[in-house]
C-alpha cells in the first residue's frame, strides 16, 4: 500500500477516535489500518465513498485497500 494512502488513513484514525498514533505503545500501523473500515461503519473515520470524492488521486489504492480489508475479515471472521 502506497505511504501516502497509509498516512492519510492514519491520520484520520488518529484526529477522529481515541487511537493513538502507533509505535511508542506496541501498536503497529497494520494494526491501526485494520480497524478503519469498523470506524468509517460508526461514521469516526470518512467512508471509502467519501475517501475517493475528497482524493481522487488515491481512488484506486482507497477501493483496493477496503477490497482487501473485507476480504481479510471474511477469511478471519
Amino acid at each position: 500500500m502506497a505511504r501516502l494512502l497509509v498516512d492519510l488513513l492514519a491520520e484520520y484514525l488518529v484526529h477522529s477516535t481515541a487511537c493513538r498514533w502507533p509505535g511508542g505503545d506496541g501498536v503497529l500501523v497494520a494494526d491501526l489500518l485494520r480497524e478503519y473500515p469498523a470506524a468509517a461503519t460508526l461514521r469516526q473515520v470518512p467512508s471509502e465513498l467519501e475517501l475517493c470524492e475528497r482524493h481522487p488521486d488515491l481512488a484506486t489504492q482507497i477501493v483496493a485497500f477496503f477490497y482487501l480489508q473485507t476480504r481479510a475479515s471474511a477469511c478471519h471472521g
